[in-house]
């Protein structure tokens, strides 16, 4: 097995622009004539009030905070090969402070195939996420992924 775990400051838009490159070329390589393509669309909303937005004892304000996600899972399966890729845009916007509106990207792919009939198996996955780390500084998001493979005989 093959795998490397990897996070980071800052914004990550090569590694979002990899992550969706790689499952292009999954989801691409492994649609025959014969696979069986789904693609599923999905909006997510959310609200939340909170009465210290600052989590400090100096600065109780009060805040609505709304959550629109968006994102898509696409399948595909064959008979010798299956792969799936899931992606999700986190937005969050602020009511009294528009400038702390901010956007964050979630993705995971997976691909499993039998090369050779009933000996030799390739399984891999991968995934990207992005998380507020610290609202108070101006690098304020961590960026995560991660990707394994693992050729079975």
């Amino acid at each position: 097995m093959n795998n490397n775990n990897r996070c980071g400051r800052g914004e990550g838009k090569v590694t979002v622009t990899a992550a969706f490159a790689l499952g292009a070329i999954v989801v691409g390589a492994a649609a025959p004539a014969q696979a069986t393509v789904e693609f599923t669309p999905s909006i997510e909303l959310g609200a939340t009030w909170t009465d210290n937005i600052e989590l400090s004892p100096q600065s109780e304000d009060t805040e609505y905070v709304a959550e629109v996600m968006p994102g898509f899972v696409l399948t595909q399966e064959g008979r010798r090969v299956k792969s799936q890729l899931n992606y999700a845009l986190r937005n969050f916007f602020y009511q009294k402070e528009s400038s702390r509106d901010t956007s964050f990207h979630e993705a995971s792919a997976s691909f499993n195939a039998e090369v050779v009939r009933d000996l030799f198996f390739i399984d891999a996955d991968a995934g990207y996420t992005q998380q507020i780390i610290d609202p108070t500084r101006p690098v304020t998001t961590i960026s995560c992924s991660r990707w394994a493979i693992s050729p079975t005989l």
